[in-house]
């Protein structure tokens, strides 16, 4: 029964180690679009949050708080270390208009998306 036990805590754990990347919202809002992202336990300064005219990548560290010397883990799933995070967008934005709030582990950015092109110049033809 043990060890039934301590696999069904140790893969889900260890799958989620390999594949961890914040989980993230994008919508559209009016002109924008907005992106929220969370990284409870990261701190602001460990973020690099960089906006592409088709993507948002985010690179960070999170580092754990805590340590303990004493027993055994039974399951351990809390995040350290570095990630990195790319956001494909599906319109495109205006990148140096981008800004970005850091509340209660919640990163959220508004990008205004860049205007519709036109249709072109119609070239005469002699």
């Amino acid at each position: 029964m043990r060890h039934e036990l301590m696999r069904f805590f140790e893969e889900p754990a260890l799958a989620w180690t390999r594949l961890w990347g914040p989980r993230s919202d994008v919508y559209e809002s009016g002109d924008e679009l907005v992106v929220k992202v969370e990284l409870p336990g990261v701190d602001p300064k460990n973020l690099d949050v960089r906006v592409y005219e088709d993507r948002v990548v985010i690179r960070g560290t999170s580092e754990e708080e805590t340590t303990v010397e004493e027993g055994q883990f039974y399951r351990r799933e809390r995040r350290q270390g570095s990630f990195h995070r790319v956001i494909p967008l599906d319109v495109e934005v205006v990148p140096e208009k981008a800004r970005a709030t850091f509340r209660n582990g919640l990163l959220e950015l508004h990008i205004p998306k860049a205007e519709p092109a036109d249709d072109g110049h119609r070239v005469p033809i002699d």
